[in-house]
């Protein structure tokens, strides 16, 4: 009869055959190591982070106290106090990609129309781009609306969505509605986002105005002959090195025989595409950008209101970077002391996440997003508002006179391992004294935006020439 197999090797070399058995399992004990402390880490990561979400009975108190419902049917949807209603510079924070902010922008700016006569829209777009949306409130013309998306679609940028292009739709429905004086204007305030676009206006201005008004006009008019000025990869290139020296003669009034209106969006276009070349970062150009708004003599004591990414509108310093709110307080201009802002926080929703970049083969995905997650994704104290929302949408007064958040980074920083990847940190000691944001928007349950058709190439984006 022969032997098991396995069971002669034992016999004949039974010290081997230990050996061996020892190996084996050591094997496993690896193995299970290998599967289980992983599985561990994120148990205790996860239940560390649920302990340090626990509501806290006194800001949930304070939030209750300062809660009121929003009710986007309404024609005063957001609870804002009289004061806070009048100060010069008014801004919603969101998260892109999630469709109940464009809803709560054009809310709040046909509320802040009605009420307190703001009619000047300082986007997160370009000049060039703001006289595009313009010429459309004026004249209906899709194809100027598309073209200002187009850009956003070629890139997979998540502005580039069904929600926004809406909006715009509903503000010039709006304007119709609504005498000249009161209609709503559009007023690019980031850097040169679309080169070509900026090109082509600023080709169209250098035109309209008599040849030899300006010292500058005649070499940013040979810059823009070469077809290179005018491709989207020359954005730290030849026409922003061209704005340098036209700025240098560039005077705030307009040359004679020059338009007062063509002669201002002809300055704005030089001033924003010098300020690629000389100011270093994004805040850096934005801060410039409202800092000659406000010294702007043409606009007396009028009241501005935006919409823009969240990072931009806090008065903090966020992991060592300043937002252009925060350079505004602390800079010198009537800005200064005088802006409300109110940010977004989303619950239980979804989020249009640019695809590519992530190596998908989708230009677009929609992925959950809820600053709830103690293991994906939250912000600090976000259960304290949970318990204190009236409803689907909630609006947070945080600047009340017994607020507890000045000098704290509750609901400003983000943790989770998404927060690892993309750390967002308030610094609380630099946090303002009326707090970093004036007033929360507790929302739930919104979809993503909705991607745009892509209705321009990236070729053809870059191509693009005078219109």
């Amino acid at each position: 009869m022969q032997a098991a197999p396995g069971v002669w090797f034992c016999q004949a070399r039974p010290a081997d055959c230990a050996w061996g058995h020892k190996m084996i399992k050591w094997f496993i004990r690896i193995v299970l190591a290998l599967v289980l402390l992983p599985v561990m880490a994120v148990g205790i990561y996860t239940g560390w982070n649920w302990v340090q979400l626990r509501p806290d009975a006194a800001f949930v108190s304070y939030l209750k106290d300062n809660a009121t419902p929003i009710d986007l049917r309404s024609s005063s949807p957001f609870a804002i106090t009289e004061q806070d209603l009048n100060k010069r510079l008014i801004l919603l924070g969101e998260i892109h990609g999630i469709a109940v902010g464009q809803d709560l922008d054009f809310a709040l700016l046909r509320m802040l129309n009605a009420r307190t006569g703001v009619r000047y829209y300082v986007g997160e777009f370009d000049p060039a781009q703001a006289a595009e949306l313009n010429a459309y409130l004026d004249t209906g013309d899709e194809a100027r609306l598309q073209r200002v998306f187009s850009l956003w679609v070629a890139e997979s940028a998540q502005w580039g969505n069904a929600e926004f292009m809406q909006k715009i739709r509903r503000i010039a429905t709006l304007n119709a509605s609504l005498p000249p004086a009161k209609r709503i204007r559009f007023i690019g305030m980031d850097r040169v986002q679309d080169m070509p676009l900026m090109a082509a206006h600023l080709d169209r201005l250098l035109k309209s105005i008599p040849s030899g008004s300006w010292p500058g006009q005649s070499g940013l008019m040979e810059t823009l002959k070469a077809d290179v000025a005018r491709t989207q990869n020359a954005a730290d290139a030849m026409l922003p090195l061209a704005a340098v020296e036209a700025s240098k003669t560039l005077s705030p009034m307009a040359p004679a025989g020059v338009d007062a209106a063509t002669w201002k969006s002809l300055r704005e276009a030089v001033l924003n595409l010098s300020d690629r070349a000389t100011l270093k970062g994004r805040e850096s150009a934005i801060t410039a950008s409202f800092e000659r708004l406000a010294r702007d003599p043409d606009m007396g004591a009028e009241k501005f209101y935006g919409f823009w990414g969240q990072f931009h509108v806090l008065d903090a310093t966020i992991q060592g970077g300043k937002p252009f709110v925060r350079r505004l307080q602390e800079g010198d201009t009537p800005f200064k002391g005088n802006i409300v802002s109110l940010n977004i926080v989303n619950l239980d929703s979804n989020m249009m996440l640019p695809a590519r970049q992530m190596g998908f083969a989708e230009k677009y995905i929609s992925l959950p997003y809820s600053l709830d997650n103690p293991l994906l994704v939250f912000v600090s104290g976000i259960n304290d508002a949970k318990e204190a929302a009236t409803g689907p949408l909630t609006l947070f007064r945080m600047n009340a006179a017994n607020s507890p958040y000045p000098g704290t980074n509750k609901l400003g920083a983000v943790g989770g391992l998404l927060g690892m990847l993309q750390p967002f940190v308030l610094d609380a000691a630099s946090v303002g004294p009326n707090g970093a944001s004036q007033y929360m928007i507790l929302s739930k349950g919104s979809p993503a935006t909705t991607p745009l058709p892509e209705t321009a190439s990236k070729s053809q984006v870059k191509e693009s020439g005078p219109q």
